[in-house]
């Protein structure tokens, strides 16, 4: 429940920052590509749903998703990771998504283009704020970066 409402709080906040929103939970997802593959509109409503800035997508792992939904799925999740951000909700860990994706080989690929691109920083920032006694107030993100030496070029 509290994931759907972090989510929902994104919503207006990026709207706000004047970017677009889109939130739909997975199984009016898939129900739509699904009718849209039938109706050979596939391409147009893929375009839907890498249009807006931000898309949010609830209930991720709620129900299992067969071969051709999950590859669907990963369609979305692909082009996205092309034009915008993504933001989940799931009430699975990441290694329970095999089953939920009727092919454990679609879910390896869902999460390797979902986490390709993933930083830990995020997490050290909760992890340092924590330590420093200041998690919930401004953190200088400059200390948690690596430091940018030059590398020494030999002739």
């Amino acid at each position: 429940m509290a994931k759907t409402h972090l989510v929902v709080a994104l919503a207006p906040a990026a709207i706000h920052a004047r970017s677009s929103v889109y939130f739909v939970t997975i199984q009016d997802l898939v129900a739509d590509l699904r009718k849209a593959w039938h109706e050979n509109r596939f391409p147009a409503r893929l375009a839907l749903y890498t249009r807006p800035k931000l898309l949010c997508i609830d209930e991720v792992g709620s129900r299992a998703l067969d071969r051709v939904e999950a590859h669907r799925f990963f369609r979305v999740v692909s082009a996205r990771d092309e034009t915008g951000r993504l933001a989940l909700t799931s009430n699975k860990g990441l290694s329970e998504w095999g089953a939920g994706c009727g092919d454990p080989g679609w879910a390896t690929a869902i999460l390797g283009r979902l986490l390709h691109r993933w930083s830990p920083r995020g997490v050290l920032l909760a992890q340092a704020k924590q330590r420093a006694g200041t998690y919930g107030r401004p953190c200088d993100l400059h200390r948690l970066r690596p430091s940018r030496r030059r590398k020494k070029h030999y002739v």
